[in-house]
């Protein structure tokens, strides 16, 4: 029993990063067309574009008139503050608000906010047809995820274990708006940081950073980038051969359990594969094994047959007296 269920759980986790692989795959595609059509920005920032992309909400609410009341009268408590104070959030006024709009009638409310309906819809409009600032969507998702990580190192895994840990994190893109980001989790690792290194750990953020927007760190991102691309290229062509020997519409190419899921279902079978291990480019480290690779597809060494129908039955048979 303890054998089937350690099976169970291998081919779920089996399958799991067989489908990420395949979805990471997917948007890589995605990211290298959009550079090759628009080519205003490297694939990596399309690519990031896309998993923003992902985070924003999906469903918004319609509008409705105390939405429109409370950020008419948010703005207007702002506009009256002197120049050089912080401006009122929301949450800070609706209490107040909320019971002024309490105390007024049903025609008192709609008269009050027939033009701000109209401005907070064509507000939303723009806001989800409006060109997206990515390097600002990533600075408030790291800002946000960076305090939460923060808090749950401070707040549980120290508060309930007792240790100690820094957190570091700088900007990999002269675009990035962030600053070097350090949290430590007591004081006495910005002091062991000074004794040891005699500098303080926000320091050594501020030379990390550094280094990562060099020219060093510029010419890895050329060869991360150009290997992508050609991941990507590789596996689109993959599909395309696959395509064109099952002579149906193959949604995707599935490396794993390749006799069940695509010999089996389509009666193709791959030949010449130049490398050792079977899988999607994606999980290949080597820039040259992909560059084989790659070669091999184009020229043709590596294909896709398609099995008769008499070869298809003699093999599905030999299958089945092998399971047996």
């Amino acid at each position: 029993e303890k054998k089937n269920l350690a099976e169970k759980h291998l081919k779920k986790k089996t399958d799991y990063q067989m489908a990420l692989t395949e979805a990471q795959d997917v948007l890589m595609e995605a990211a290298v067309k959009m550079h090759e059509t628009l080519g205003c920005h490297t694939v990596d920032y399309y690519y990031e574009a896309i998993i923003q992309t992902s985070r924003m909400t999906k469903h918004q609410r319609a509008c409705n008139p105390w939405n429109a009341y409370l950020r008419a009268e948010v703005k207007k408590y702002n506009e009256a503050l002197p120049n050089n104070e912080p401006c009122h959030k929301a949450t800070d006024l609706a209490a107040k608000i909320s019971a002024k709009w309490r105390a007024m009638s049903n025609n008192d409310k709609k008269t009050a906010t027939e033009e701000s309906m109209e401005l907070l819809e064509e507000y939303r409009i723009n806001k989800c047809t409006g060109m997206n600032n990515m390097p600002i969507n990533a600075f408030h998702d790291m800002r946000t995820t960076l305090k939460s990580i923060s808090n749950e190192v401070s707040d549980t895994l120290s508060a309930r274990t007792g240790c100690y840990g820094i957190l570091m994190s700088v900007c990999s893109d002269t675009d990035h708006y962030s600053h070097p980001y350090v949290y430590m989790s007591d004081d006495r690792i910005g002091d062991y940081f000074q004794l040891a290194l005699q500098q303080a750990p926000t320091d050594i953020a501020t030379h990390l950073e550094v280094y990562c927007l060099s020219g060093v760190t510029g010419i890895v991102q050329n060869y991360k980038q150009a290997l992508i691309a050609l991941k990507a290229e590789t596996s689109s062509l993959i599909i395309k051969r696959l395509c064109e020997a099952a002579q149906v519409n193959v949604p995707r190419m599935l490396y794993v359990n390749f006799e069940e899921n695509i010999m089996a279902k389509y009666g193709v079978v791959c030949k010449g594969w130049p490398l050792q291990k079977f899988c999607s480019p994606g999980d290949i480290g080597s820039h040259t094994e992909v560059k084989v690779l790659n070669s091999a597809w184009k020229s043709r060494t590596a294909k896709f047959r398609k099995m008769s129908k008499a070869e298809f039955e003699q093999w599905d048979k030999d299958r089945f007296q092998q399971k047996m």
